[in-house]
């Protein structure tokens, strides 16, 4: 039985000097299974991710059914249940999901009332945006339909490349931009996180 939609990690840079900030990473990716992550690592097919693994912490999540993407990345960003942050599924009362329906305090809340950066790109039900100590790329940035609350703040486009930033200005993607793909040569260390797709997101915070 699959106990795991979400996996998880947990990457911890310890501080060198007393004054340099301790960040910490958190990559999640939905509908990736450990049981299909492992025997592919051992085989030498993921060296990318595990070195991520190496390097952090990652855990198996046993969650409630039905399993809602919505539902899971919101108990992860809160730490309670469903039940109690009121994230249940894609939709409620026929619309769109939105941060504005979560009932809980989220990481990066907590992070930003303890004078801390944060900066959350592609999290599940971001949208619309949320004003925090740093910056919110939400769910629904790359989403031409929606035309507000896609970021916080405006001049976080400065981390996408052109083609992604130029459809978050004015919701029409650039005539050669077919592929969601951040390119090599101009993705930044947040926005690489979402090379993936929509699927790939990950919420970095640090001190000060």
């Amino acid at each position: 039985m699959r106990t795991a939609v979400l996996a998880c990690l947990l990457l911890v840079r310890a501080a060198g000097a007393a004054s340099e900030p301790r960040r910490v990473l958190v990559l999640a990716l939905d509908g990736l299974d450990w049981d299909v992550v492992r025997p592919l690592a051992a085989g030498g097919r993921l060296p990318n991710l595990s070195q991520l693994v190496a390097d952090g912490s990652t855990g198996t999540m046993i969650i409630p059914r039905p399993l809602r993407s919505p539902a899971i990345w919101t108990t992860v960003a809160t730490g309670v249940s469903p039940r109690t942050h009121g994230i249940e599924d894609f939709h409620l009362a026929g619309r769109r999901v939105a941060s504005s329906d979560r009932r809980s305090e989220a990481v990066w809340e907590s992070v930003s009332a303890s004078s801390r950066s944060v900066a959350v790109v592609g999290w599940l039900a971001t949208w619309p945006a949320e004003t925090v100590r740093g910056a919110i790329v939400s769910d629904q940035a790359l989403n031409p339909g929606v035309r507000e609350g896609r970021i916080f703040p405006l001049d976080a486009l400065s981390a996408f490349p052109v083609w992604a930033a130029s459809c978050l200005f004015d919701g029409t993607p650039r005539t050669n931009a077919t592929s969601p793909r951040i390119r090599p040569n101009t993705a930044s260390t947040t926005s690489s996180s979402t090379a993936s797709g929509g699927s790939t997101c990950a919420t970095r915070a640090t001190r000060g």
